[in-house]
């Protein structure tokens, strides 16, 4: 039975009998002194009149008759005190036994729950110096984060080893709104920074996945947070698994009908340019050069790997115009580095391993599609035949995502008498000048209306040749070169002084527009940006001996005019 209750039965039979005692007390000596009148000395009448006289004209010997009655109700009172010290005197070892028994069994279920369940769990105090975690945690903690990252102390400096500063900041903001008070749980959900982080933790470290949650636990004078930390590594490389098992089967389909769309011949043709791209960037990266020599050849890999893209994007070759997209945006990152390290080429091996498995794949794919396919009489033998085709639909396809409308005139490109092998350098110029006529040349339909032109743009392709030259044209009837845009270009990107750039006449600020990664475009797409296009044209016709000519009119026309002799011996010749 409960010590508490013992306590209250015991004294409860007590106060009844303090209560006799006391009115029995108060009682008595007013009976005595009445008797003795009475019985002895015969003098009732006589005393009721005295005793009634003495207590009209004396009040206090009323306080002297009721003495006993106030010393009983004092025994009382004492009594009951001495009787409660006694009991707690005799029972208080039984009672702090039990209630430090009670406290055990409390704290041996908290126990018990922090080490069964599968999540870190902890409270977090708001203090005056920042937010501190108990010392009371599931052991959940120590097998999540391990013994090296053991969650106590500050919060913030715990959680750091696992979190960018960018993420750290967004923490620090979403401990405040906590504090303030002013979101409700869906919103807290849907701000929380840390629903899935993803480091490096655990005894042995590896990589893991960790989603925390937030609850509120507040009262009048602190603030409490109870924190949950669950490793979902396992469910999220399923899921990753999944989506990259979904991923390839879509890329596989997609290549499938890519191949099957263009024909064995271009696609051929096609991955001899690629080959001859790789091996360029391969011996840049794994050639034996230094660090610095390696950069100084990152220009001419860049080139590679946008032809690359460029005529898979011209092909409609989705897959692998996205991993050369991907690629070419590793390398704009350590354009520039002072002095590289090889640590510094290790994202571009990644992506150079990634798009060689690409372009492996659309060779097996080609060797399927040889093996089980006969040639049709609507295959195309010429690759140069097709470039008009080709150019036509990859403009239709740019121009509707711009919002444009650009047709493109191919009445004067004939490849008769020019030999397959220049079909790689006329494809790969041609992208790269379409595609700067549909960025820069090319209004939208309102501003050529407002111009008084028509809203549809037109792109004009020629190729023509006689016994020892080649002769390749792409013009446009856009708004040409926009030459203040090109100088305010040149003193940010370039680093140069404005007196001097705003000197350069309009001949200079075209071959400034022609410098490796220099471009006007304000946002970087899988179209424009990356200031490539006409850097790769101008080393494609340098490299075989040609010439480009420029003709303009601000707001009227621009036309690339580029020569090159016939009797060039380099493989695609590609430079």
């Amino acid at each position: 039975m409960n010590i508490s209750v013992w306590r209250d039965k015991f004294l409860s039979k007590k106060s009844f009998k303090y209560t006799a005692v006391a009115f029995g007390l108060g009682l008595i000596f007013p009976l005595i002194a009445l008797s003795i009148d009475i019985g002895i000395m015969n003098e009732l009448p006589l005393e009721i009149d005295s005793i009634a006289y003495v207590h009209i004209a004396n009040p206090l010997n009323f306080l002297v008759d009721l003495s006993p009655f106030v010393i009983g109700f004092i025994s009382y009172f004492l009594g009951r005190s001495a009787e409660q010290v006694a009991f707690y005197s005799a029972n208080l070892e039984k009672m702090v036994q039990e209630r430090t028994l009670q406290l055990a069994r409390a704290k041996n279920n908290v126990e018990t729950i922090l080490n069964s369940v599968r999540e870190g769990l902890f409270i977090v105090h708001r203090t005056d110096s920042g937010y501190m975690i108990s010392a009371e945690k599931s052991a959940a903690c120590a097998k999540i984060f391990g013994k090296k990252y053991s969650m106590q102390g500050d919060f913030q400096k715990a959680l750091s080893p696992f979190l960018s500063p960018a993420k750290a900041k967004e923490l620090d903001n979403f401990l405040k709104l906590l504090r303030n008070g002013l979101a409700d749980a869906d919103m807290l959900t849907d701000l929380n920074p840390l629903k899935e982080i993803h480091t490096l933790a655990g005894e042995p470290e590896k990589e893991k996945y960790i989603r925390f949650a937030f609850n509120t636990v507040a009262d009048k004078d602190d603030s409490q947070f109870l924190v949950s930390a669950i490793d979902v590594t396992e469910e999220k490389l399923l899921q990753i698994e999944v989506q990259e098992k979904n991923k390839k089967h879509a890329e596989n389909t997609q290549m499938v009908l890519s191949v099957l769309h263009i024909g064995p011949a271009l696609l051929e043709d096609f991955l001899e340019g690629v080959d001859t791209e790789l091996a360029i960037v391969v011996n840049i990266l794994q050639g034996e050069m230094s660090a610095s020599e390696t950069m100084k050849n990152i220009e001419q890999l860049g080139r590679s790997i946008h032809s690359i893209k460029g005529n898979a994007s011209l092909l409609d070759l989705k897959v692998l115009a996205e991993v050369a997209h991907e690629f070419e945006s590793a390398v704009q990152q350590i354009r520039g580095i002072d002095v590289p390290q090889w640590a510094d080429f290790l994202p571009l091996a990644m992506h150079l391993d990634r798009l060689q498995k690409t372009v492996q794949g659309l060779k097996e794919l080609l060797t399927r599609l040889h093996a089980f396919r006969q040639h049709t009489s609507g295959e195309i033998d010429s690759a140069i035949a097709a470039i008009p085709h080709n150019i036509a639909e990859m403009v239709g396809r740019f121009a509707a995502e711009a919002g444009k409308k650009v047709s493109v005139n191919t009445e004067e490109f004939s490849g008769k008498g020019i030999p397959n092998r220049f079909a790689y350098i006329l494809r790969d110029i041609g992208i790269q000048m379409t595609r700067n006529s549909l960025v820069h040349g090319i209004e939208n339909p309102e501003a050529r209306l407002a111009a008084g032109k028509s809203p549809e743009g037109n792109i004009a392709l020629k190729l023509t040749s006689d016994a020892e030259t080649v002769y390749f044209s792409v013009r446009d009837d856009g708004r040409s070169f926009n030459f203040e845009k090109i100088r305010e270009k040149a003193i940010v990107e370039l680093k140069l002084e404005p007196s001097m750039v705003h000197q350069w006449d309009n001949e200079q600020l075209i071959e400034c527009a022609f410098r490796p990664g220099f471009s006007t475009a304000d946002t970087t797409t899988m179209t424009a940006g990356r200031g490539m296009g006409l850097d790769i044209v101008n080393s494609r016709i340098r490299n075989v001996g040609g010439k480009i000519r420029i003709k303009y009119a601000p707001g009227l026309f621009t036309e690339f005019a580029m020569s090159f002799p016939k009797n060039s011996e380099h493989k695609n010749v590609i430079g």
